[in-house]
């Protein structure tokens, strides 16, 4: 429920734009209440590729949640899925 302040975009590897790999994941993870997201990312669903994963949890460390008000805290938890499609 919190509103996204900042995001990165994963990098799709090389390799895979060359070969023509596209995949997806799931990734679980917390964001604290200043608005960062925790490091212990899970991958709950992994691409089968360590590279997507990889970017995947890199581009989602940066990203910036709003932070919590004044006397609030508390941490709150998320899940994305990230697809790596090529363009058509």
């Amino acid at each position: 429920d919190r509103t996204l302040v900042s995001y990165r975009k994963p990098v799709y590897p090389e390799w895979a734009k060359s070969d023509g790999v596209e995949a997806s994941l799931t990734l679980y993870f917390i964001v604290l209440p200043n608005g960062k997201v925790k490091e212990n990312i899970l991958i709950e669903k992994t691409s089968g590729f360590e590279d997507f994963d990889r970017s995947a949890v890199d581009a989602l460390l940066a990203w910036r949640f709003e932070a919590l008000g004044s006397g609030e805290t508390g941490e709150q938890w998320g899940s994305i899925t990230f697809n790596f499609r090529l363009a058509e």
